[in-house]
């Protein structure tokens, strides 16, 4: 595609044409070398469990990570998303299911990521927008409120939890109702030690989480 883009020759006297036809090159031109990488048998990450979509999109992250020489890119952010556990009724069936698949596409991305040499350099990290209530709805939970977060790599200090972890019962000052637990660790001070490890600067933390001061820096990094 990129070579038949270009073989077209086109050009123009407009400026905001040209700028569109140059990121258009670009473009193209980015989407070539990314085919050609994953498409490289001898970048093949060794994934076991590909079938799974979750291992199939870990998979691709695991060969872009081989190959970032060729990219030319000192850091590299992926987001990987997984569905499924909005659950509700189906609670009991689906939830061992949906925590097996996360469990075997992470073991093969922590074990790939060891035979690159890569786990110190690799930090990974889950991220939700809620968590469930404690009280059934008598099929069920709900969408809840706080709910717990991971991290995995080389770098972790790991083996424990960071924050409090409420009391897993009704009527306390941290549930709000139903068993929708108040978190007690903000996003905000999640995301400024991730932010850290990852090189980003004092006046970067404060740009990119302006709420940060309402919470401040946790008393304990996990990385």
């Amino acid at each position: 595609m990129p070579a038949h883009y270009r073989s077209e020759g086109r050009t123009f006297n407009n400026v905001f044409m040209q700028d569109v036809a140059q990121v258009q090159r670009e473009a193209y031109d980015s989407v070539g070398l990314l085919i050609d990488v994953l498409e490289d048998p001898g970048v093949d990450a060794g994934f076991r469990s590909k079938s799974e979509q979750l291992s199939a999109n870990l998979n691709v992250v695991a060969k872009m990570i081989k190959a970032q020489s060729s990219f030319g890119v000192p850091r590299q952010v992926f987001f990987v998303s997984m569905q499924d556990f909005d659950v509700h009724g189906s609670q009991v069936s689906r939830t061992p299911e949906v925590y097996g698949e996360l469990v075997r596409g992470l073991t093969d991305f922590y074990s790939v990521l060891k035979s690159l040499g890569m786990e110190h350099s690799v930090t990974t990290f889950t991220a939700t927008e809620f968590g469930r209530t404690l009280q059934s709805n008598s099929a069920g939970t709900d969408h809840g409120w706080g709910s717990h977060s991971f991290i995995l790599g080389g770098s972790v200090k790991g083996g424990k939890v960071y924050g409090d972890i409420p009391p897993s019962d009704f009527g306390h000052d941290q549930d709000w109702r139903r068993g929708a637990m108040i978190p007690t660790t903000a996003v905000e001070q999640y995301a400024e030690v991730l932010g850290r490890w990852f090189g980003v600067d004092e006046s970067g933390i404060n740009n990119a989480l302006p709420k940060l001061g309402r919470f401040g820096s946790m008393s304990e990094s996990f990385l």
